[in-house]
């Protein structure tokens, strides 16, 4: 493993050389923050929440900082704060493909199907080519008793070559 302080310093060095810390207090501790929420999240998510959310505060406008700081809570299987920064960085940047997956999943975790079906559309309606968005739909619409929709969903899918659509194709629509 990398020397805390040499890894430190290859997150905040491209910082310093873009000029983006404009030497103000509160920049610098911005920074300081995402690095070690950066380097929190290696092995410490908690402590990644809390720097990410220091880091908020200086700059709420900043919509990386909800979505990494929405990641951090998913891996502490905090599934409502998730959703709610990941409903802050998509306020922030509505074609935020990452926050919609991301949402996706949270929505699925907290039983919103519905929701988690909004973002899939959503995100088959800006990238319809990938397989992967009909797979997670058709599963959120099987909760909801669309077997139809699942099915056509798990079809489509396979069809474009994913072989989880094709099991799943198999499983629930195949009687």
């Amino acid at each position: 493993m990398k020397h805390p302080l040499l890894l430190l310093a290859a997150i905040i060095v491209p910082f310093l050389a873009s000029g983006q810390l404009r030497g103000s207090k509160d920049s610098l501790k911005y920074y300081d923050f995402c690095a070690l929420a950066q380097y929190d999240m290696i092995g410490d998510n908690a402590a990644a929440v809390y720097f990410l959310t220091k880091a908020i505060h200086i700059d709420p406008g900043d919509y990386g900082l909800f979505l990494r700081r929405a990641d951090a809570k998913g891996l502490l299987c905090n599934w409502q704060g998730m959703e709610d920064d990941l409903n802050m960085a998509i306020a922030l940047d509505p074609g935020n493909m990452a926050a919609h997956i991301l949402r996706a999943t949270a929505h699925e975790k907290l039983k919103k199907y519905r929701d988690a079906i909004k973002d899939y559309d959503y995100l088959i309606s800006v990238e319809p080519s990938y397989e992967g968005y009909y797979l997670g739909r058709g599963m959120n619409k099987i909760p909801l008793n669309d077997l139809e929709g699942a099915c056509a969903d798990f079809q489509h899918a396979s069809k474009r070559g994913n072989y989880e659509a094709f099991k799943m194709y198999q499983e629930v629509c195949i009687k």
